[in-house]
C-alpha cells in the first residue's frame, strides 16, 4: 500500500495569479538488509491541479501527473545512492493543449499554465548527511 500522502499548495502572485495544488503519495519498502542500513525500493505518485484566475486568462483543470520508482542504497555510514526513474504526463486535454494565437499584435499562449508532454527522466543522486 502506498502511504505518506502530501498536499502542497502554491500561490502565484506575479506571472499568472492563481493556485497550484499537488497531492502526492510515497512509500519505501525494504528489500535487502545491509550492515549499514536497508536497501529500499521507493515508489511515488503525484497529481496536480492548476487554477489560474488572471483577469486576461483563465485556466482551471487537472494539470499534471507523475509516477516514480527508485532505490535507496546505503553505501557508507552517512552516504546513500539513489537511482530513480520518473514519468510526467498531462492529466487533461487542457494541460496538453499548446496553441499560440496573435491577439492585439501580441503572441499569447492559450495555456497559461504551461504545456505538458509525456516526459521520462532517470538519474542517480547521492546524499551525504552529517
Amino acid at each position: 500500500m502506498i502511504a505518506h500522502p502530501t498536499l502542497a499548495i502554491y500561490r502565484d502572485i506575479d506571472a499568472h495569479p492563481g493556485f497550484y495544488f499537488n497531492l502526492s503519495f510515497s512509500q519505501s519498502l525494504p528489500i535487502y538488509k545491509l550492515s549499514n542500513g536497508d536497501v529500499t525500493v521507493d515508489l511515488g505518485a503525484g497529481f496536480g491541479y492548476y487554477d489560474i484566475t488572471d483577469q486576461s486568462q483563465h485556466y482551471s483543470a487537472p494539470h499534471d501527473g507523475n509516477v516514480k520508482v527508485g532505490l535507496t542504497i546505503p553505501v557508507y555510514k552517512n552516504v546513500v545512492v539513489q537511482p530513480v526513474m520518473q514519468s510526467w504526463f498531462p492529466l487533461s486535454g487542457k494541460a496538453h493543449h499548446n496553441d499560440n494565437i496573435i491577439l492585439g499584435g501580441n503572441l499569447i499562449n492559450t495555456n497559461p499554465a504551461g504545456h505538458i508532454d509525456e516526459t521520462f527522466v532517470y538519474g542517480v543522486g547521492m546524499t551525504l548527511s552529517f
